[in-house]
């Protein structure tokens, strides 16, 4: 062998056991992240849907904003509940948001949400969901607004 292919083949074979032995975690690419989504319903004391066409809200009319930015909503309606869908990582943890019910009704959100570090990626977990100064119960990333 003359000393280039020596080279050649150390080289080749430098590479190769660093490409083996790195540590990468192969089952992180067969798994997604959990999408920082939120979802919220507005309800009467009985747990009757108050949006919708004919109701008390209009999905139109519904936003959340405060003086720097609007998050998009993405509103899904079956016949006895409507819910609406936001990515809450659009929003400074902690910091108030107007919640716009309509024209002549808005409320004071504040979402809670902290970073749990993951071996694969890192995912922001809502904390806590205040409305109006009060805390509301919510599921998995899901909560209920009663009017």
């Amino acid at each position: 062998m003359t000393a280039k292919t020596i080279k050649i083949v150390f080289l080749l074979t430098v590479l190769v056991n660093l490409a083996v032995s790195c540590d990468t975690n192969n089952d992180c690419e067969a798994i997604l992240p959990i999408e920082p989504t939120a979802s919220f319903s507005v309800v009467d004391s009985n747990g009757v849907n108050l949006i919708g066409e004919e109701l008390t809200y209009q999905f139109e009319d519904i936003r959340i904003y405060n003086d720097t930015s609007e998050l998009f909503l993405y509103f899904e309606n079956t016949q006895e509940e409507a819910v609406l869908y936001f990515d809450y990582t659009e929003m400074v943890s902690g910091e108030a948001y107007s919640l716009q019910l309509s024209a002549s009704e808005t409320d004071a959100l504040v979402v809670d949400f902290f970073i749990r570090e993951g071996d694969c990626f890192d995912m922001k977990l809502i904390d806590k969901v205040t409305v109006n100064d009060n805390q509301i119960e919510f599921g998995t990333q899901s909560f209920v607004i009663v009017k």
